[in-house]
């Protein structure tokens, strides 16, 4: 069930609202180099996402019939955490529907600790496969 979320409620939307401007003063007297123009378009858009005032559709539930507004969104690849989640949510379906095999799948991650003293970083074949063999239960 769609439930509309409030960005004002946000405690990131809240902060970036209240400093955005005091962040760009400081940036125009010094305090850093200036901002490219895409990052103050991802500021614009993340406060204006979600925000009715700023658009919305005006949709119905196809099995009940029930009216929703539903706000228009920045769609931005930056930080909002509206749209990232979204994107996520988009990739993964996209990965178990068109991409991966519909069979049971294993997810393998190995690690090491960080190597010190004479020879640190490289990997001896004896090492290599010790830690294949103990990956694969060989």
């Amino acid at each position: 069930m769609y439930e509309r979320h409030d960005p004002f409620a946000q405690a990131l939307h809240q902060v970036v609202r209240e400093n955005l401007a005091t962040f760009y003063a400081a940036i125009e007297e010094g305090w850093q180099t200036g901002l490219p123009q895409f990052v103050r378009a991802e500021f614009a858009g993340y406060l204006d996402c979600s925000v009715m005032q700023r658009g919305f559709a005006h949709l119905a539930c196809e099995d009940c019939g029930l009216p929703r507004l539903v706000a228009f969104t920045c769609a931005g690849r930056g930080f909002c955490p509206t749209c990232l989640g979204r994107r996520m949510n988009q990739t993964t379906h996209n990965l178990l529907a068109h991409v991966l095999p519909a069979q049971p799948l294993r997810q393998w991650a190995t690690g090491a600790a960080k190597p010190r003293g004479a020879g640190a970083g490289r990997v001896g074949p004896s090492e290599l496969a010790l830690r294949l063999a103990c990956a694969f239960g060989v």
